[in-house]
């Protein structure tokens, strides 16, 4: 089966750039309101994710929905592993442009504007936990229905990065279960997302420089592509998120015809995520 790209970005730090879109409709891509109101732009990705240039303008997404994405389902998200860590890890601002923080039951992490460096906290207990009992590993507990979430919010990404395409029609009917799913939930405890790791450490270097004040790296934060299936037209998504990289199907809750060429792609290892599991 072959594969058409649709669309593609990566985003760097130190990096900015412009995205030309087409022309508002004034009708929710999800809900489908065409009363709105529209008074903001939605960032398919979120601000907190590095995301300070990539926007859907007024006109596609309702307000109603705007805030209840960002309350209901990337606040979560957000809030959970791998995004929480990394995000401390990589000194990726908040969108009040404060630093990232992590917090644990006898343990903070913070971020200080320096990659890979994180000021921490951790009680005598949880430094036993970590660093004798786990060898220097810290494990992450996920939310309840945590892979529900996370294929919403994948889905919702994936939609508002078609608007940027002008190669599908994003208010076709072929991504009804899709917007109902990332909205309202439905048919979410069978859709499939799939996992795995892209980048190495070190490959997420883009350039290095000196100025007067050191070293100054540019380094790959996120990329996503958008991929059209052919001869039957289904739509994937995969983004990769500092390493971590997902996937999933805009055209419907299975994976299972793709799986094989994302797990050959990936450098570390990957599997599907199953709601329930």
């Amino acid at each position: 089966m072959k594969a058409l790209c649709i669309r593609k970005g990566v985003h760097l730090f130190n990096e900015k750039r412009i995205v030309r879109m087409r022309t508002p409709p004034f009708r929710c891509l999800f809900c489908g309101s065409e009363h709105g109101p529209f008074n903001s732009v939605e960032h398919p990705i979120p601000e907190s994710m590095g995301n300070d240039d990539t926007v859907v303008p007024k006109g596609f997404v309702c307000d109603a929905c705007n805030q209840y994405f960002g309350s209901k389902l990337e606040k979560q998200i957000m809030a959970s592993p791998p995004f929480n860590v990394e995000r401390v890890r990589a000194s990726i601002k908040t969108k009040k442009h404060g630093f990232s923080k992590y917090a644990d039951d006898g343990l903070i992490l913070l971020s200080h504007g320096f990659w890979d460096h994180a000021l921490c906290a951790m009680s005598p207990e949880k430094y036993k936990t970590v660093f004798q009992d786990n060898q220097g590993v810290l494990w992450v507990n996920t939310p309840p229905n945590y892979i529900i979430l996370l294929a919403r919010f994948l889905i919702k990404m994936g939609l508002e990065l078609l608007v940027l395409s002008d190669t599908l029609d994003v208010y076709s009917s072929a991504f009804d279960k899709a917007r109902r799913c990332a909205r309202f939930g439905e048919g979410s405890i069978s859709w499939e997302v799939a996992y795995g790791r892209f980048h190495k450490e070190g490959d997420l270097a883009i350039s290095k420089r000196f100025d007067e004040h050191g070293p100054l790296e540019t380094r790959r934060i996120y990329e996503y592509e958008m991929g059209c299936m052919l001869p039957n037209g289904e739509c994937q998504l995969v983004f990769n998120y500092l390493g971590h990289c997902y996937a999933c199907n805009l055209s419907k809750p299975s994976l299972q015809e793709y799986i094989g060429k994302f797990n050959f792609q990936m450098e570390i290892g990957s599997g599907l995520m199953l709601p329930g599991t």
